[in-house]
């Protein structure tokens, strides 16, 4: 026994020992739990006593055994009194059944293996002795990891086995204890040879990597309990000398070999080809040679770097490894433990496990004539090890056999089903290659998944011929009078499709386009499109598609990318083309019947190869510059008519073609609906998102195929869900790409469509359109997201490396796409076309690098997983962040800019750009996005715009841009005084206050934000068009307040909705925003009813903004006295000048609208300012005026009938008591559905009021002379003296239009899209000021139909 003093004092941990203390605390990811080794043997003839003995001749001989753990995280040896003789357990099983042996064999193990040993506790080793039979022994060890490194637990055997034999042998003295080896290192790492080494690691922390990230199937903080599988490869010994003469040759050591064949399978599936492994050494005594034989845990770790792209071949990338590893080895007195709390300090702290893969050879040297040391004879039958934050841990160790165990403890739990057990096949197999002639490892893609993914990119045969307008063409010859394009304004037959594209294609020759040219396409929505696109490609051409609402500067910029001479265009949506000298074609008035009717004999001719260039969609540029994607005949081609097999589309189904032409969507949209001689449905376009708008013409057009990114189809669904069966769009088929498709999506279209079809789609724009496809049946609640599915016929698409080699399944990496629809490249940009354009160098296969990261399922099936570079998709649009921050970086008041995503609620993403600004310049973020708004199209505007001093940078000196966004919030959150969840209501109780409360817990609801003010706005805090429809239907069915879905945009803020919705200010407001949008703004009156709800589709119809004026009555003012129809405008004549200063003005109105809408131009002449003004069969000759309140009631319910008394409500009229009318009325009205159930008697007897008195103040009015110009647009079908007469005498500059219409379907959804183009054309071809002849014209001479 010792009697050294000193011993009794505490020393320091190892930076090994410390490591597995923290690493037991539950409060460590794969931590919280005892670090401890467990081998369970098989021995013969096992005596107990003598074992017992022999361990306690031990812990004599060595103090370390007689250690314990201090709670301060060191260590002390316990002196004399506290040693008891060594507790081995012994147990006689021998009179148990057999199940009862391995029941109590089980209880043992489990026990020792799982709960491990107490590291604060004595001993820091277990014993348990089981017998089994007479001869035969159960010996189950365990032993703390604190304890002892693999070499001294080897020496400490041979000790014992020699004890165990023969208790008097004299065993030579021990030298030097673990104590003093500790404190001696301790003082060490004070020395200037110690700084050396540390200097060597400190000049390469900044590039030193992480850790492998291999795929994860759940946090690893979740993971509880923390339990390893083992898996064992055993080499024979003729495999193992094999393989080691092997490596030698290569001028390898064996164990190097093993550690690089580790690495490569790791590699295998990890996200990057450069990482660091945690390499488990016993140098320290190498470097020391004073510690050598020292009993202790003189273990450490070394981060090894591994870079898997430094050579092509395994053996020259083992001897890289193998120098790296000697140089770090040199250095090793420096351990893994300090040089990852040095990065901690630099990275960031956190509770992960920073280099949870290690490789531990424990490889004894072998000597001449075997161990002399001997062993006894056993046989193991069970293992374990237990180390903290480690995911997998490799082992080797010599075998019983003069082989050696390759083991992988592993915790399973980690990773995807089945990944474990496919990492340790690829190893085995890596092993056995090594001991073959051929010395050449294998890749670690499984075989079986290799024959997966060639069968699925097998060629399915020639891809088809022809160009893109080919099946169109074919269809107009076998079905010309079939429905082709449909919209709310124009239904074009096939026919009428090919003679006005003919017509096109005609004037483009004339102008000398044809193949080579690309000829912009600048329109809003609308059929005009399709004619134009069909007329480019007859002639030859290529189109480009061209958002007329972009800003003018990106329109030039594209019409220049263009090369263009022609651009195509529509009248009632002139186009800015920035000054550009070209001639500009209005289509639509290329395809009126006379123009049609003469080219429709025109022989189209061969327009030219499928190898042609069909069209340039441009794209976000990370570069500040878009970039456009050329894409021929052939490739689009390819898709278009698989997806149409694949649907089975024919002549019975209708598309909706929601999708913008600059997306390419609409190219199938167009070109496979025509090609199967479909119908196109073309929703009316606008500015904003307009669920209601798409849901009612889907319905009204039989909509059966639906197109388009997955968050229009989640508002559709929210829309249409409550509607009966019937009023909803027959819709068979979903077809959903874009962006990520939300798991919970395809249940919910199926419950509201059964039987409905709902397909994933996905690819990119460079590859035409979609290259890959994936069937949506049962979703797994376990899914992150719908997967990408496999490649599209003739098309590849492949998950690789860097260095295009095939990831085996789970391993996330590039989604690379080939065969028949890579687009050509870049227009007029050779550069990106080689970056991204790139060639396999194994198979000379031409590939498109897509940017997007994906990996295999063990089936084959391809799962999205994101963005590897910057690139991101907001609203099913691709955005490059570089472009938003190149454009904000050209304002003088910035300095520098970064832009991000944020998730918001629903499952969709905003822009947010954090900026820097210059010092005493700084702009303000609503002024910055007002810029930008100048200069990008609307997805790029971020929602958000943060200033910051400085953007933080990571530790390699790149933009943090986590970090950048937490100090933006938290910068916001402290220019915000600290309010309650919910704002408190303003004093005062008014209305708006109580609003204001009420709407702040709505959106704190739907936001999922804790905190909202009342000048937060709706988007900003992550609000999209989704929920604002979702705020709608909220406010409809909490507060009763139908609240139009433009409103939301107009007034995004609490209190500013909440002002809305009260008119809480005193003012009564009669102007009501309708719509929004960047095209001319157009000013409606009311008629007779007061109220502008009758004009809800022509605002969704028109491009800019729409501002109804309503009665001032119903807008709030009960006290009003019944004015004048001229009191009246010149009220609404002064809000208007409040909302628009100065004219021109373009005014329309329906009925007595219309007149109003004169009598406002009227009065805005006589203060000098220029109008247009529409009338909507206003009539000022044929005027109603009640006679007594019977018919005052009648003619109220008939107008709010459209025309059309109901029986019910007529006969309630005619047989009500004077006394009793209004009651009646009302009633009759509520059970005809011509009046919603919260309008009650008061309410119903003041919208007859206002009626009456408008009808009144209707027949009282003499317009005033000489307003012009003035468009009459008269509906046909309505029994009463012509109108035209009347206004002719007093209008000087009168156009006039007659259409097959009655009084109230002139104003109908299904008339709304055409009146809005023909506002649009008639503001776009009268000035506001100037003399013209007044004209009449058919309707069909003009494009409307009859």
């Amino acid at each position: 026994m010792m009697t050294d003093p000193q011993s009794r004092l505490p020393f320091p941990l190892t930076d090994l020992q410390a490591g597995y203390l923290v690493g037991s605390s539950p409060l460590i990811e794969l931590g919280g739990f005892r670090p401890t080794m467990y081998v369970e043997l098989d021995v013969v003839d096992f005596d107990p006593d003598r074992a017992r003995a022999a361990v306690d001749r031990l812990i004599d001989r060595h103090e370390h055994l007689r250690t314990v753990i201090l709670p301060e995280c060191a260590q002390r040896v316990l002196p004399d009194e506290r040693i008891t003789p060594f507790p081995l357990t012994v147990t006689d099983l021998t009179g148990l059944p057999a199940a009862g042996r391995e029941a109590a064999l089980c209880e043992v193990r489990d026990r020792m293996a799982e709960q491990g040993v107490d590291p604060t506790g004595w001993p820091l080793f277990e014993v348990v002795a089981q017998r089994l039979r007479r001869h035969r022994w159960r010996l189950h060890l365990a032993m703390s990891l604190l304890l002892l490194d693999s070499t001294a637990t080897r020496h400490l055997l041979g000790e014992w086995w020699q004890l165990y034999q023969d208790p008097s042998t004299a065993l030579p003295p021990v030298a030097r204890t673990f104590r003093e080896c500790v404190r001696d290192l301790a003082a060490w790492q004070e020395s200037e040879p110690y700084q050396e080494h540390w200097r060597y690691w400190e000049q390469r922390l900044d590039s030193l990597p992480d850790a492998p990230q291999l795929p994860l199937a759940r946090p690893l903080a979740g993971i509880d309990p923390v339990r390893m599988v083992r898996r064992v490869c055993h080499l024979r010994p003729d495999e193992w000398d094999r393989l080691c003469a092997t490596a030698r040759r290569q001028r390898v050591l064996p164990p190097t070999a093993l550690l690089q064949v580790f690495a490569e399978v790791l590699g295998g599936w990890a996200g990057q080809p450069r990482f660091c492994l945690n390499v488990l050494h016993q140098n320290l005594p190498t470097l020391h040679p004073e510690l050598s034989g020292v009993v202790g845990q003189l273990s450490a770790t070394l981060p090894l770097e591994v870079d898997l792209r430094v050579a092509d071949d395994f053996w020259e990338r083992a001897r890289q490894l193998q120098r790296q590893l000697w140089r770090d080895m040199a250095h090793s007195d420096v351990t893994a433990v300090r040089i990852t709390r040095e990065l901690a300090a630099r990275r960031g702290w956190t509770s992960r496990a920073a280099l949870p893969y290690v490789f531990n050879s424990m490889l004894a040297p072998r000597r001449p004539g075997g161990d002399a040391v001997g062993r006894p004879v056993c046989r193991q039958v069970d293992s374990h090890l237990r180390t903290p934050q480690v995911l997998v841990d490799n082992q080797l160790q010599d075998a019983a056999d003069g082989g050696v165990d390759c083991i992988w403890d592993v915790v399973d739990d980690a990773f995807p089903a089945g990944l474990a057990d496919l990492a340790f096949e690829a190893y085995e197999r890596m092993l056995w290659s090594l001991g073959q002639e051929a010395a050449t490892p294998v890749e670690p893609v499984p075989p079986a998944h290799l024959a997966v993914v060639l069968r699925d990119n097998a060629p399915a045969g020639p891809p088809p011929a022809g160009r893109l307008e080919d099946g169109f063409l074919r269809q107009a010859a076998e079905r010309p009078d079939h429905p082709a394009v449909v919209t709310d304004a124009r239904t074009l037959s096939y026919r009428e499709l090919a003679a006005a594209s003919a017509g096109v294609a005609g004037l483009l020759r004339r102008h000398g386009v044809g193949p080579g040219d690309l000829v912009p396409v600048v329109m809003a929505k609308g059929w005009e499109q399709v004619v134009a696109v069909l007329g480019v490609l007859r002639a030859g051409a290529a189109y480009c598609p061209v958002d007329v609402a972009l800003p003018a500067e990106r329109i030039g910029h594209l019409i220049d990318e263009c090369a263009a001479r022609v651009v195509l265009v529509q009248s009632h949506h002139p186009a800015d083309l920035a000054g550009r000298d070209v001639t500009a074609v209005q289509v639509d008035r290329l395809s009126s019947a006379s123009d049609a009717a003469s080219t429709a004999g025109e022989p189209a001719g061969p327009a030219g190869a499928a190898t042609d260039l069909a069209y340039v969609i441009y794209t976000s540029g990370s570069t500040g510059r878009p970039k456009g994607v050329a894409v021929e005949h052939r490739a689009a081609l390819n898709t278009v008519l698989d997806i149409n097999q694949r649907f089975g589309l024919g002549p019975d189904d209708r598309v909706f073609g929601i999708s913008s032409l600059s997306f390419d969507l609409s190219v199938w949209d167009m070109f496979g609906a025509l090609a199967a001689g479909a119908t196109l449905v073309l929703p009316a376009g606008g500015s904003r998102p307009d669920p209601l708008g798409w849901a009612d013409a889907a319905t009204r057009h039989g909509a059966t195929v639906w197109n388009s990114v997955p968050a229009l189809a989640q508002m559709l669904v929210e829309v249409v869900a409550t509607r009966p069966a019937g009023s909803r769009p027959p819709i068979r088929a979903f077809l959903l790409s874009g962006d990520w498709v939300p798991t919970g999506l395809p249940d919910r279209l199926r419950e509201t469509w059964p039987g409905g079809r709902v397909t994933a789609l996905g690819g990119a724009t460079e590859a035409a359109i979609w290259s890959n496809s994936y069937e949506i049946d049962a979703v797994d609640p376990a899914w992150r997201s719908i997967p990408y599915g496999r490649p599209l016929p003739n098309q590849t698409m492949r998950v690789l490396d860097d260095g295009f080699r095939l990831r085996p399944p789970w391993a996330v990496g590039g989604i690379y796409i080939g065969g028949a629809g890579l687009a050509r490249g870049y227009w007029r940009d050779p550069d990106r076309t080689a970056e991204r354009f790139v060639t396999d160098p194994a198979t000379g296969e031409r590939l498109y690098r897509t940017g997007d990261l994906g990996r295999y399922w063990p089936d084959g099936t391809i799962e999205f997983l994101g963005r590897e570079d910057r690139q991101v998709k907001v609203q099913g649009f691709r955005v490059e962040p570089g472009e938003i921050e190149a454009t904000a970086r050209t304002h003088p008041g910035v300095r520098d800019c970064a832009v991000t995503t944020q998730q918001v609620p629903g499952g969709q993403r905003r822009l947010v750009a954090i900026v820097v600004p210059e010092a005493d310049a700084a702009p303000e973020p609503a002024e910055l996005r007002e810029y930008l708004r100048e200069r990008l199209p609307a997805y790029l505007v971020p929602a958000r715009i943060h200033l910051l001093d400085r953007l933080p940078l990571s530790g390699n000196g790149k933009v943090d841009l986590d970090r950048a966004l937490a100090a933006a919030e938290a910068a916001a959150r402290a220019d915000v005084p600290d309010e309650a969840t919910t704002a408190p209501a303003p004093a005062g109780g008014d209305r708006a206050s109580a609003l204001t409360e009420r709407l702040c817990r709505i959106w704190a609801d739907l936001l999922e934000v804790p905190t909202i003010r009342p000048d937060d706005d709706f988007f900003a805090l992550g609000g999209n068009s989704l929920l604002a429809l979702r705020l709608v239907q909220r406010l409809r069915g909490e507060l009763g307040t139908e609240v139009p879905f433009g409103q939301i945009f107009d007034a995004p803020t609490v209190r500013g909705l909440a002002a809305r919705l009260a008119a809480g200010d005193g003012t009564v407001r009669c102007a009501v925003p309708l719509a929004d949008g960047a095209g001319r703004p157009l000013f409606l009156c009311h008629p007779v009813g007061g109220s502008v709800a009758r004009y809800a589709d022509l605002a969704r119809a028109w491009t800019g903004p729409v501002y109804g004026f309503q009665s001032r009555a119903l807008a709030g003012d009960d006290a009003l006295a019944a004015p004048s129809l001229a009191a009246m405008a010149a009220g609404y004549r002064a809000e208007l000048r409040r909302l628009a200063p100065h004219g021109p003005y373009l005014l329309a109105g329906w009925s007595m609208g219309g007149v109003l809408a004169h009598e406002v131009a009227a009065q805005l002449r006589d203060e000098g300012e220029a109008a247009q003004v529409v009338l909507v069969d206003s009539d000022i000759r044929t005027l109603r005026v009640p006679a007594d309140d019977r018919e005052r009631h009648r003619e109220f319910l008939t107008d709010l009938a459209g025309g059309r008394l109901p029986e019910p409500v007529a006969a309630a009229l005619a047989t009500a008591g004077e006394a009793g009318l209004a009651e009646a009325a009302h009633t009759a009205a509520r059970a005809a559905g011509l009046l919603p159930a919260e309008v009650d008697d008061a309410g119903y007897r003041r919208l007859v009021r206002v009626h009456g008195d408008n009808l009144a103040a209707l027949a009282a009015h003499r317009p005033t002379p000489g307003v012009a110009p003035v468009l009459l647009v008269v509906a046909d079908r309505v029994e009463r003296p012509d109108p035209v007469p009347a206004w002719r005498a007093i209008c000087p500059d009168l156009t006039v239009e007659r259409w097959p219409e009655d009084h109230h379907s002139i104003v109908s959804a299904a008339s709304s899209a055409r009146l809005a183009e023909r506002i649009a054309a008639f503001a776009a071809d009268s000035g506001p000021t100037g003399a013209r002849a007044t004209t009449e014209a058919a309707p069909e001479a003009l494009g409307v139909p009859s």
